[in-house]
């Protein structure tokens, strides 16, 4: 792992406090001082706020003659191909925006440069190399672009559920550690392992359905940007001590999940558990239906992205009457993510309100675009952009 933490100069401005980012953008809410720290208060969704409607770019396709059995993750590489994670392949096509497959990375097993596919959710590129983490194995396998392995690491504090990697400034990487208590937000770099944040609140929600998520990312200034699916509020803190730069709150009451959504979760839940043990007895099927939680409110957000520029995604969650059957996955809010996103700027004013297409969910930003994944309504999914402009 000689090379997981690559020389370079960093910026200025990645040195510069949250609060020291120049912001030129229109400034929607109002800020006020709460000991110290900066709170701002964004307007509500009624509030006429530019709002913006992208489209997906129908020129670019590079997936279109491939055969792919699930689309995990995406990530963009430095010479401008496309990494496509393929959870049912258990391999990675490095592939050219005219669709030429380039390279496959890895394959299935559990020697050097092979994964446990059920360990598999992310691909991050960085200048020269991908990093792929593989959960079930608990390690990470560095990789040039044409498929040689360059190093394997264990997990820092492995065994570790370590989800959502990000790249930061820096050139390392950053992994939030899902445990019972608690998110710690692990930096590993080279020889270095260090602790972004820990949010001391508890996951340990049994089975409960659309269980509070904590999302986050690194801003351009590399201190950490966390929010909470149950919160309409994100905050900014400081790397390694924690402290409250500012925080973002939506003047949003949460709603109640009343009678209607309980019944339609509980029929989701039905259907997954007779399409799993199809010849379940009738006493079976009612007990493992008693065993859920159903939850008495709905989540308030759904992602959190940072762009190239600072700017700040935020990912509003559909109402659960809109919720399909993927609500059902343990751990990751996306499944109930909508199409409606505010964006604020590096300091956390509201710029502007975007709708993106129906089931597209973005993963990486550059330049104007927003890489991604798009789903029909078969849930049939490829890799897709969509070009922003504000």
């Amino acid at each position: 792992m000689d090379n997981f933490l690559k020389k370079g100069i960093v910026l200025g401005v990645l040195l510069l406090s949250a609060c020291e980012v120049p912001n030129r953008e229109p400034q929607n809410g109002m800020e006020r001082d709460s000991a110290g720290v900066r709170i701002l208060e964004l307007p509500d969704a009624e509030a006429e706020v530019r709002t913006y409607e992208f489209s997906v770019d129908p020129s670019w396709d590079p997936a279109s003659g491939l055969e792919i059995g699930d689309l995990l993750d995406i990530d963009l590489a430095p010479d401008g191909g496309i990494l496509l994670l393929d959870e049912l392949a258990g391999t990675i096509l490095l592939v050219s925006e005219s669709g030429e497959v380039l390279a496959s990375i890895g394959h299935e097993g559990e020697g050097p440069g092979e994964f446990n596919p059920q360990g598999l959710s992310q691909v991050i590129a960085t200048d020269s190399s991908v990093f792929v983490p593989d959960l079930f194995l608990q390690r990470l396998t560095e990789f040039q672009l044409d498929g040689e392995v360059l190093g394997m690491e264990t997990f820092p504090f492995s065994p570790v559920y370590a989800v959502d990697w990000r790249r930061h400034p820096d050139g390392s990487l950053v992994f939030r550690a899902f445990e019972q208590f608690g998110d710690g937000l692990i930096r590993v770099g080279g020889e270095r392992v260090d602790t972004l944040l820990y949010l001391s609140e508890s996951n340990d929600f049994g089975n409960l359905l659309l269980a509070p998520i904590t999302l986050w990312d690194i801003g351009i200034n590399g201190n950490p940007v966390v929010a909470r699916t149950n919160r309409a509020a994100v905050e900014a803190r400081r790397a390694g001590t924690g402290e409250l730069l500012w925080r973002a709150q939506w003047p949003q009451a949460v709603e109640e999940v009343d009678e209607i959504d309980v019944n339609r979760l509980e029929g989701f839940v039905r259907d997954r558990i007779l399409r799993d043990a199809p010849g379940i007895s009738v006493e079976l099927l009612a007990q493992n239906l008693a065993s859920i939680e159903y939850p008495t409110e709905s989540p308030v957000l759904a992602g959190l992205l940072s762009a190239e520029n600072g700017d700040l995604w935020l990912r509003r969650a559909k109402p659960v009457h809109l919720m399909g059957p993927e609500c059902l996955q343990v751990g990751s809010a996306e499944a109930y993510g909508g199409s409606e996103w505010d964006v604020l700027t590096p300091i956390g004013f509201l710029k502007a309100r975007v709708r993106l297409p129906d089931g597209f969910s973005p993963r990486r930003f550059r330049g104007e675009w927003i890489y991604g994944i798009l789903a029909d309504e078969m849930g049939i999914e490829t890799v897709a952009r969509v070009g922003v402009s504000f």
